[in-house]
């Protein structure tokens, strides 16, 4: 929606309702991004609604998402001294190796080696001291528990709904299994999370959130926005290819409409905070840019013509599945050889780091990408099988760009022209699929060879 149309939206006040993942966001970036939601947010309170299975959900995993946050910087700093020292101990190893097989100066290199590894363990070092004090300005802000006083705001104003009662919470179970069963919008996505006493609710979650928005709807009569980060299929309309949410579900549409002519619009939190940011006079791009990291490096993946032109730059991720010993350890033959031939668009984010100076801004991403291979296996001296195979492999990519400042609303946030992208860091087999290799049948493969 663009910032014309939400403004006349909001102009008819209307009722916003969050749900829990709205929330738990006010845990997950950087404490200036945190407080910028909240501010935005505290700025329109008197339009927010929160559904008392929203304010359930959050009181059960509120702690779980502060430890996280605290977690995330000396994670940083653990992660790579971790790295370190695997490298180290690979590198140890091989060393040996070769000395036993009386290559040349090997003491020398081992001694370089070990300077440039203990070079790196205290360039992390330092690099966690000098983040010392975004940590604990992060702490800071996560003791002042944001989400918390925006929900006791909401109390306060009395915008926090009512639960269902027990004849109620029945009635929607029985309506919620007959909806699931024949995957009715909203919630059938979360079939087999929970199956008895209260943990029903959990599994009955989103259609809990939904009746309580149908029940506003019909007190209330203006027009609603349902601001979510659940981009599941049991929402939203999705698009082709990229999964992307573009609507709500035609069906949650026409129900809605049945309790009220006004109409409701489904948008993300990202969305939401930017338009009412911009109607406040509070937006920043910086803010924009971080809480929408996962799309501006997804986008960057699905404008690569040749993904693996990307991800094996130089050979890297050829030479690591061949060289590294990560894909070897998941085969019961010898690896010989590793033969590329495709690339996916990466089908899960782990984490996001964003860093900014003025315009310029970096995102650094974890990712788990699949790649479709052929290798080379051993048999025996006279005979390799080859064998397909997808292989998911988490890699970390570097974005840059220059915010443009100038951009129309709806247009990227970034000069398309100064986007740089690399892949960067480390690569890690997760997962490895494959046919099932015949040892009989390789053999007699190999056996035929040797009589053509």
């Amino acid at each position: 929606m663009d910032i014309h149309s939400f403004k006349d939206l909001w102009l008819e006040e209307p009722v916003v309702v969050l749900d829990t993942n709205c929330l738990f966001d006010g845990y997950r970036f950087s404490s200036a991004t945190n407080q910028y939601i909240f501010d935005v947010l505290e700025s329109a309170n008197v339009n927010i609604k929160l559904p008392a299975q929203v304010l359930q959900e959050f009181e059960h995993g509120r702690e779980t998402e502060k430890s996280k946050a605290l977690a995330r910087y000396k994670d940083a700093s653990k992660e790579l001294l971790q790295n370190i020292k695997t490298f180290k101990t690979d590198m140890s190893g091989k060393l040996a190796s070769y000395e036993k097989s009386d290559f040349p100066s090997v003491d020398n290199l081992s001694n370089r080696l070990m300077d440039l590894i203990n070079s790196m363990r205290a360039e992390v070092n330092t690099y966690e001291q000098q983040i010392e004090s975004e940590i604990q300005t992060n702490k800071e802000v996560l003791d002042k528990d944001l989400p918390s006083i925006l929900v006791r705001s909401l109390s306060s104003l009395g915008n926090v709904g009512i639960p269902f009662n027990i004849s109620e919470l029945i009635a929607i179970f029985e309506e919620g299994e007959r909806r699931y069963k024949y995957k009715l919008p909203p919630g059938y996505g979360d079939i087999g999370k929970s199956k008895n006493g209260d943990d029903l609710k959990r599994q009955y979650g989103d259609l809990l959130i939904w009746k309580e928005i149908l029940k506003w709807a019909s007190q209330l009569q203006k027009p609603f926005i349902f601001v979510t980060n659940d981009n599941k299929e049991d929402w939203w309309e999705l698009e082709k290819g990229s999964k992307r949410p573009l609507q709500a579900r035609a069906e949650l549409l026409q129900e809605f409409s049945s309790y009220n002519s006004n109409g409701i619009v489904f948008m993300n939190l990202s969305e939401l905070v930017k338009q009412v940011a911009i109607i406040y006079g509070k937006h920043s791009y910086q803010s924009e840019v971080e809480m929408n990291a996962d799309k501006i490096v997804d986008d960057v993946f699905r404008d690569k013509a040749d993904l693996l032109e990307l991800l094996d730059e130089d050979y890297d991720l050829t030479s690591y599945l061949v060289h590294g010993g990560d894909l070897a350890g998941h085969l019961d033959n010898i690896l010989e050889d590793v033969e590329l031939s495709n690339a996916k668009v990466p089908r899960k984010y782990h984490s996001f780091r964003v860093t900014h100076e003025g315009a310029n801004v970096e995102i650094e991403a974890v990712f788990d990408v699949e790649v479709n291979a052929t290798l080379s296996l051993f048999v025996s001296n006279d005979y390799s099988a080859r064998e397909d195979t997808d292989i998911t492999v988490r890699g970390k990519i570097n974005v840059s760009f220059e915010i443009d400042f100038e951009r129309e609303d709806t247009g990227p946030l970034f000069k398309t022209e100064s986007v740089r992208s690399k892949v960067v860091g480390y690569y890690e087999v997760v997962d490895v699929e494959m046919d099932f290799v015949d040892e009989d049948a390789l053999y007699e493969a190999y056996r035929d060879s040797r009589f053509e």
